[in-house]
C-alpha cells in the first residue's frame, strides 16, 4: 500500500467542526470583509494560484487518465465549463514513501461561480505510471448524481441569512463563511461558523443547492 501525501483535503473536523487541512496552509484561502445581512463576515475562497514546486513533471499519458477520468465522473461538458488543469508532477519517493511504485499527482482547478462569489478550488487525483487511478480528492460523481456540482443556487449572502434565521448568533468575531468540498458529505458545502469566543463556537453545513442543513454543531479549538 502506496503512502500517497495528500495535497488537497479540506474536510470538517467531527470533534471541533474546525476546517482542517492537512497540507494547506491558511494562506491557501483568501479573505474578503464583507457585511452580509447587518453581519460582519470574513468570507474565504481560494485563488487562482500556480502550483510551484519543483517536482519532475507527469508524462501526457497520465494526465490523459487523469482528464479521461474527471469526464466520465462529471461529464464532458462540464469539465470543459468548470474545470481547468493545473499541474501534473512525479510525486517523489522521500514524499510518497516507496521506492516501488512511481506516483503522480495532477490536479485542476474547479471553478466555483455563485453570483459574486467565485473560487478555484484545487481538485486532485492520483495516479500510477499505468494511468490507473489510486485516489482523487474533490472530484464530483455526476454520473452517479448528476445535480452534483455547479451551477448552485445558495450564494454567500444566503447561506448568511439562513445561518441567522435558524438562530445562529453573532458572537465574538466576525462569522466565517467557506465554500468547499466536505470528504464525508461528498459533495460541496457552505460553512459558517461563528465564535461564542476565541476557543469555540457554532457552525453551520449548508446544502448549496437547496439551502437545506446538512448539519448543525458545536466547534472547539483543540489545545496542543
Amino acid at each position: 500500500m502506496v503512502s500517497l501525501l495528500i495535497l488537497n483535503v479540506a474536510v470538517m473536523s467531527s470533534e471541533t467542526g474546525n476546517i482542517t487541512d492537512e497540507t494547506l496552509s491558511e494562506s491557501s484561502w483568501a479573505v474578503k470583509n464583507k457585511k452580509i445581512m447587518g453581519q460582519e463576515v470574513a468570507v474565504y475562497f481560494m485563488k487562482k494560484r500556480d502550483n510551484h514546486t519543483d517536482w519532475e513533471p507527469a508524462p501526457d499519458s497520465v494526465i490523459s487518465s487523469s482528464k479521461n477520468l474527471l469526464a466520465e465522473r462529471m461529464g464532458a461538458a462540464y469539465v470543459d465549463e468548470y474545470i481547468e488543469f493545473r499541474s501534473a508532477r512525479r510525486i517523489p519517493v522521500e514524499v510518497r514513501g516507496s521506492s516501488n511504485d512511481e506516483i503522480y499527482y495532477v490536479d485542476f482547478f474547479h471553478i466555483i461561480k455563485i453570483n459574486k462569489y467565485k473560487s478555484y478550488y484545487v481538485i486532485s487525483t492520483y495516479l500510477d505510471s499505468l494511468g490507473n487511478v489510486r485516489r482523487s480528492e474533490g472530484v464530483i460523481n455526476r454520473s452517479e448524481i448528476p445535480t452534483l456540482g455547479m451551477p448552485y443556487s445558495v450564494d454567500d449572502t444566503s447561506a448568511v441569512k439562513l445561518a441567522q434565521d435558524i438562530g445562529l448568533k453573532p458572537g465574538s468575531s466576525p462569522w466565517e463563511l467557506r465554500f468547499y468540498y466536505h470528504v464525508t458529505e461528498g459533495k460541496y458545502v457552505w460553512n459558517v461558523k461563528n465564535y461564542i469566543s476565541g476557543t469555540h463556537g457554532n457552525y453551520l453545513l449548508i446544502d448549496p443547492h437547496n439551502a437545506s442543513v446538512i448539519k448543525k454543531d458545536r466547534w472547539r479549538s483543540i489545545e496542543n
